[in-house]
């Protein structure tokens, strides 16, 4: 249980609208504290349209380590572009609630090697950013999201030197029996960075469900890859697909009370 994350989720969030809108969604009613109850996960993001507040944590008290999420970039006339102010004040923000609740041990970038990368985000963005967080205190660990479809990219492994912890997503389902030699790569362009593995309970990348059997190849897999100290966890994406009765979302609850306990190393 120590090695599993969620990602927390504004309620609702997916199927209020916006770019990942999918019909086939059900309405959800779940909100972050009631997914802890729900899992038994105490590690969160703080993502999905949650706020970097005072608010969000005072309503996630079963909370025991938390990141806060940001990107660097945003949409503006349907067009990606940089939004270095936006992310910069949200890490000061950070900064300042981790001040007073000490929880809170990271802030991450989200879509970096993609949304990010395409809006011109440069090396010299992220190390201002690490900058700005070395010079006042605490100074909270870089987390940021590179897709393994992009490890090919060119000056990924420049990005890579400023962060401290590497979020690689399975955007596509078929892409799970190459997945170990994808964090060889990753390995190979950051030089070892520890890599957080993230999953989802729909395949993005081709746009249907995943079968409860397809889920617990993943959830194998991870399990795998835990135990053997290749990544240092599993984060699901997100708390907002978990009570819509999803064959998938309903075998993740079930393999965590499976495996939950089982001790590492």
């Amino acid at each position: 249980m120590d090695r599993l994350w969620l990602w927390g989720m504004k309620v609702n969030t997916l199927q209020a609208g916006g770019e990942y809108k999918v019909d086939s969604f059900k309405n959800s009613t779940l909100t972050v504290e009631q997914a802890i109850q729900l899992t038994g996960i105490r590690n969160i993001y703080m993502a999905g349209g949650l706020e970097i507040d005072a608010r969000t944590l005072a309503d996630i008290p079963s909370a025991k380590r938390i990141v806060c999420k940001w990107a660097l970039h945003g949409s503006q006339d349907g067009k990606l572009v940089l939004d270095t102010d936006a992310c910069f004040s949200r890490l000061s923000a950070a900064k300042e609630l981790a001040k007073k609740d000490t929880r809170i041990e990271g802030v991450h970038i989200d879509d970096f090697s993609t949304g990010s990368m395409d809006a011109g985000a440069k090396p010299e963005h992220v190390a201002q950013m690490q900058f700005l967080n070395a010079t006042a205190q605490p100074l909270l660990p870089l987390y940021g999201t590179f897709y393994t479809m992009t490890m090919q990219r060119e000056g990924i492994a420049e990005m890579m030197r400023y962060f401290d912890v590497l979020i690689l997503p399975l955007w596509h389902y078929s892409e799970l029996e190459t997945l170990e030699q994808r964090f060889d790569r990753s390995d190979e362009l950051s030089g070892g960075k520890p890599i957080l593995l993230a999953l989802y309970v729909y395949d993005w990348g081709n746009n249907k469900q995943i079968t409860r059997d397809e889920m617990a190849v993943q959830l194998d897999f991870a399990r795998k890859m835990i135990k053997s100290q290749r990544v240092t966890g599993l984060l699901v994406c997100g708390t907002c697909m978990l009570d819509i009765g999803w064959e998938s979302a309903d075998y993740y609850c079930e393999w965590i009370k499976r495996v939950g306990d089982e001790v590492i190393g």
